[in-house]
């Protein structure tokens, strides 16, 4: 079983090598031609609809968040509401501030997208994925 599931991996991880070569670089530009470098775009091949998702990695840089939190608290604002101790600032939320409030801590961020995801579909005859 050991052996089978090595195959496996190895097999799905040459998959994923080939679509992301055959299709990583329009998929990027397509997004890049909406002003985003992460997110779902489709590209048809073939008969296909392949959908290509690039998610994000985002890091924050602790010790600039530290400094903000302290500043938050010296002026009688609660940190919490904003950001999760950890110091971790969830991205939902911080899409969601005011720019006066994302604008320091845009230094302190970091975005590093993710490997693209694939989903393949045949098109039928009216150009719709089944």
């Amino acid at each position: 079983i050991s052996d089978a599931k090595s195959e496996l991996s190895t097999l799905s991880n040459m998959l994923q090598t080939s679509l992301e070569m055959r299709y990583g670089e329009q998929a990027k530009t397509q997004l890049l031609a909406q002003g985003k470098d992460t997110g779902t775009t489709h590209i048809e091949d073939a008969g296909y609809d392949i959908t290509v998702e690039i998610g994000k990695d985002v890091k924050w840089e602790p010790k600039g968040l530290t400094e903000l939190v302290a500043k938050i608290e010296a002026t009688g604002g609660d940190p919490r509401e904003y950001v999760e101790i950890k110091y971790s600032v969830s991205e939902a939320k911080f899409k969601a501030w005011p720019q006066t409030l994302r604008a320091p801590f845009e230094a302190l961020r970091t975005v590093t997208p993710k490997a693209p995801k694939f989903v393949l579909r045949r098109m039928d005859a009216n150009g719709e994925g089944k």
